[in-house]
């Protein structure tokens, strides 16, 4: 058992290190990376933000107006850029680093209320035109990215205004090839398709886990799933592929949701309200904490919901994960799986704040990896569950094997009588079969406790215990009543097949060599059970039967008075 719950244990670790592994790599992003995963994905694809300027503005400016500004500023990744609600972002793009057949696209799913103009050449004269009017259709459209299609007829002397409504955050675009993007974002569905399924998945197994343990952590690690569904759906513009989804944007919403719904699942699956005093405290107020920071974001429409949401969830999965591990080093319960569960979950969620704080480089994957350390978060922690419910079962069957076998013997014992076997004679009874009953006894028993001491005594119960298993059948039930008094139940067998067993086991008894220096001889009882006849009748008989052996000299086989014209048999061992 230690051997298969350490296999168990390696094998979510090393997927728990694999992820993780991932993820950092994400978050430095070599060069070697990049290649792997343009090759993989097609996603190959030119940076704009490293040609381009911003300046931000009212919301009110027109392009003609902005044309004029000289205060532009250079993309810079040491720097937060971003523009509050109210205001718009401009960004000044040359167009000569632009090609035919390209896309242009925001790199964050997320970003859509944008527009781009263009400098189109009309064979006159250049007219800025935007998205909505040119015929290569608007910016959102159904595709997981916003996008627009590379006019053929651009002025490559004038740059291209992208005009972003606020608020936005560090917004980054790129530019590829129109049929590498296709396939991109084709690809990107089937990663997210993926992902939802998962999670919904997910979803329904802890719903149904709640319905049959009714365990609210249960519960609340289903409804953890499902508002992190919602926000993937929002932040990935999934939604897109179905209609639509304009400039609706609940990501921050149903991500501190979810994080809320995590700190429920852990505070009932941690029994954290057993703990001591300060650990107690300390969970409560950080869930108090990050609940009040989920009404300020459902309630309030701040400029950085982003940014303040992404610390807090940083913040909440460092100390979750903290604490589980805390929990996993008392060996609380089988909390030893959720450190392995949420340590991605912490990693990811801490790059991510780094990134939008500019200390690390931005990448859209790094947000993205939240979503796959909650998928690994969900299997680990989905995966223990069943464990757990699988080791509980071996647990109590163990339990139950232990309470209905006889130490000494290893044979079934009273309770087991009393409990299983005689519900199983009522339903052969039910369906038309009968049963048989063998009691026997070791003739002078006692003398030979005397003799040779108790601890012989016991080998010789163990030696015959092993006999009877291998004289019956194996759907049979032998079992020792204590002492030295032995019952076997003889399902679906009448009286001829119960006493050739019977005289069997007495024949094999007498030649067996129990180490005594004299034989040793067991007397027998046997009964078939008559319709109507109650278990305690039916022993009774059976019992007769035993005492009527022993009296008329013992070593041998007798039937109950009901059955004593069936002639006696010769059976050879």
């Amino acid at each position: 058992m230690k051997k298969k719950i350490g296999n168990s244990f390696g094998l979510a670790a090393v997927f728990t290190a694999a992820v993780s592994l991932y993820v950092i790599l994400l978050a430095f992003y070599p060069s070697w990376l990049q290649n792997l995963e343009g090759r993989l994905w097609r996603s190959q694809s030119q940076d704009l933000t490293l040609h381009a300027e911003y300046l931000t503005t009212g919301s009110s400016l027109r392009l003609s107006e902005v044309q004029q500004a000289k205060i532009f500023r250079k993309f810079d990744d040491e720097k937060y850029s971003t523009a509050a609600t109210g205001e718009a972002m401009w960004i000044r793009i040359p167009s000569n680093v632009l090609k035919q057949d390209y896309a242009i696209f925001s790199e964050h799913p997320y970003v859509r209320d944008y527009d781009i103009y263009f400098p189109i050449f009309t064979g006159k004269m250049t007219v800025y035109q935007n998205t909505e009017v040119l015929s290569s259709g608007k910016v959102r459209g159904r595709s997981i990215h916003a996008f627009a299609h590379m006019p053929s007829s651009i002025d490559a002397e004038l740059p291209i205004f992208i005009r972003i409504n606020g608020p936005v955050v560090n917004p980054e675009f790129r530019t590829m090839l129109y049929e590498d993007f296709s396939i991109f974002e084709n690809r990107l569905s089937l990663f997210f398709s993926v992902h939802f399924t998962v999670f919904l998945i997910i979803f329904l197994v802890n719903v149904i886990l709640y319905y049959i343990f009714k365990e609210k952590s249960y519960l609340f690690h289903g409804l953890f799933q499902l508002f992190t569904t919602l926000s993937l759906y929002y932040y990935t513009s999934f939604g897109n592929r179905m209609y639509d989804m304009g400039t609706s944007f609940y990501y921050e919403e149903f991500q501190m949701l979810a994080l809320v719904f995590m700190y429920f699942f852990l505070y009932d699956y941690l029994k954290v309200k057993n703990k001591g005093v300060l650990f107690r405290e300390l969970y409560q107020g950080a869930l108090a904490v990050t609940a009040l920071s989920a009404f300020f974001i459902l309630l309030t429409d701040h400029d950085r919901e982003m940014l303040i949401t992404s610390v807090a969830v940083s913040i909440s999965y460092l100390y979750i994960f903290l604490a589980a591990l805390y929990t996993s080093m008392r060996k609380i319960r089988f909390s030893v799986w959720i450190p392995f569960a949420t340590f991605v979950l912490m990693v990811s969620s801490i790059l991510q704040s780094l990134s939008l704080l500019a200390y690390i480089e931005s990448h859209v994957n790094i947000s993205l990896m939240i979503f796959t350390a909650v998928l690994t978060e969900a299997v680990v922690f989905t995966y223990s569950i069943f464990y757990f419910i699988r080791e509980q079962q071996a647990e109590n069957a163990f339990l139950k094997n232990q309470v209905t076998i006889d130490h000494l013997t290893g044979l079934k014992n009273r309770y087991y009588l009393d409990k299983f076997a005689k519900d199983k004679i009522l339903l052969l009874e039910k369906s038309g079969k009968s049963t048989s009953m063998i009691i026997l006894d070791i003739d002078f028993f006692k003398s030979v406790n005397d003799d040779f001491g108790h601890d012989k005594g016991d080998e010789v119960l163990q030696e015959l215990a092993r006999k009877l298993e291998t004289t019956f059948r194996k759907e049979d039930s032998v079992t020792r009543l204590g002492g030295e008094e032995f019952i076997i139940l003889l399902y679906d067998s009448n009286l001829k097949t119960a006493e050739h067993l019977a005289e069997r086991a007495r024949r094999i008894v007498e030649l067996t060599d129990f180490g005594l220096k004299r034989p040793l001889t067991i007397s027998l009882g046997v009964a078939e059970k008559q319709p109507g006849e109650s278990f305690n009748e039916l022993y009774k008989r059976a019992d007769d039967a035993l005492y009527t052996a022993k009296a008329m000299g013992r070593n041998q086989v007798r039937l109950s008075k009901e059955s004593e014209l069936v002639p006696s048999l010769e059976v050879d061992p």
